[in-house]
């Protein structure tokens, strides 16, 4: 049986370019979000950790010049985000558990590796930090009429990946697809958008 959680770490500090590996991975994992919390999930998004530092990540990026990979896997994923209304499901997202309708391509497949969602960042000794996301997704909203939860995002498979060039402060982002995105906009979701937004307005 798929374990929760295992980690995975590898180092080789004696090759010419030193490398080191981290992997997570996470099974089944359920998640409730209200709007406080996704405020200061953005905001620590945004900042990182500040001024904190990673020992091993110095040490290895300083000295050895090394190249540092990390990755994080989740077998499948559902988050669904409460209404700073009346604290009311508002939006779900599910990642995993239906790949026959969520198609993928090769190269999407390779990066997922039977994963719901699978995130990865590298930070090269040539100063290029690449960072890509790769999932197997479903939006839903509520729907306050009749209970039930309606398709926003079917289900697909998509890829985002950024590229940093810190010698010269470049960036390149890629968006892919890899199964055909379908978006359904409703009356009861603008509704319920429109009223968070005007929550967070006040």
């Amino acid at each position: 049986a798929r374990g929760f959680a295992r980690l995975r770490a590898c180092s080789s500090p004696l090759l010419p370019r030193p490398r080191q590996r981290i992997r997570l991975e996470l099974g089944p994992t359920r998640a409730l979000l209200t709007r406080r919390f996704a405020a200061r999930l953005a905001a620590w998004a945004v900042r990182g950790w500040g001024s904190a530092q990673v020992f091993a990540y110095y040490v290895f990026r300083f000295i050895y010049r090394f190249d540092h990979e990390w990755s994080l896997a989740l077998h499948s994923l559902e988050a669904v985000f409460l209404s700073g209304h009346d604290a009311k499901p508002l939006l779900r997202l599910r990642c995993g558990g239906n790949r026959r309708e969520a198609a993928v391509d090769a190269a999407a497949a390779e990066a997922l590796a039977g994963a719901g969602v699978a995130c990865r960042r590298t930070y090269g000794s040539d100063q290029l930090v690449r960072t890509s996301i790769a999932a197997r997704a479903e939006v839903c909203h509520a729907n306050p009429h009749n209970g039930a939860w309606e398709p926003v995002l079917e289900w697909c498979a998509a890829s985002l990946e950024r590229r940093l060039n810190r010698v010269v402060e470049q960036y390149e982002v890629e968006l892919a697809a890899a199964s055909p995105l379908n978006v359904n906009v409703t009356e009861p979701l603008l509704e319920g958008l429109l009223r968070e937004r005007q929550l967070l307005r006040d």
